[in-house]
């Protein structure tokens, strides 16, 4: 994941991508990428440490390191610590961790990213699906819209 920003940008930075608007082709479909970093393997055995994503087109050909990228650390749960080999990993100080944002603060930032766009990237969706699912059931508030979070239905011939 490219350098944390804990800055207060808009939550849909990419000014590019403004709406869920009708569209023509598939180039010009608006894209929110995702990517997470978790201390564990699944939602009970670790949590939820970083989130940063990026909008832009589906027919963006310049490198991803040009689009605008939101990231933040997460707060973790009271009584939870990072390993040392996730923190090596992730490149995420203790200081970073220390200085957190709220679970519910990182929802409305990225739910607010979410509506700007028609389709959703996971990096590594089997792997994050269901830190992501935990946090929309935790922070979606009734009748505020709602984000898919099931696996998405593929044709099979």
């Amino acid at each position: 994941m490219p350098p944390r920003d804990s800055d207060d940008r808009d939550p849909a930075p990419n000014a590019s991508v403004t709406s869920r608007e009708r569209i023509d082709s598939l180039q010009d479909l608006n894209v929110l990428i995702v990517d997470a970093q978790t201390t564990g393997a699944n939602p009970a055995r670790g949590a939820l440490l970083e989130l940063g994503w990026t909008s832009t087109s589906a027919g963006h050909t310049g490198p991803i390191d040009a689009l605008p990228i939101e990231s933040h650390v997460v707060a973790l749960p009271a009584d939870h610590d990072v390993p040392a080999n996730v923190l090596r990993l992730t490149g995420i100080t203790r200081k970073e961790i220390a200085s957190a944002r709220s679970r519910e603060e990182v929802w409305r930032r990225i739910e607010a990213a979410a509506r700007c766009t028609h389709a959703t990237v996971v990096h590594f969706a089997r792997f994050e699906r269901p830190f992501l699912r935990q946090l929309h059931l935790e922070q979606a508030r009734p009748g505020y819209g709602s984000v898919r979070t099931e696996r998405p239905t593929t044709a099979r011939r």
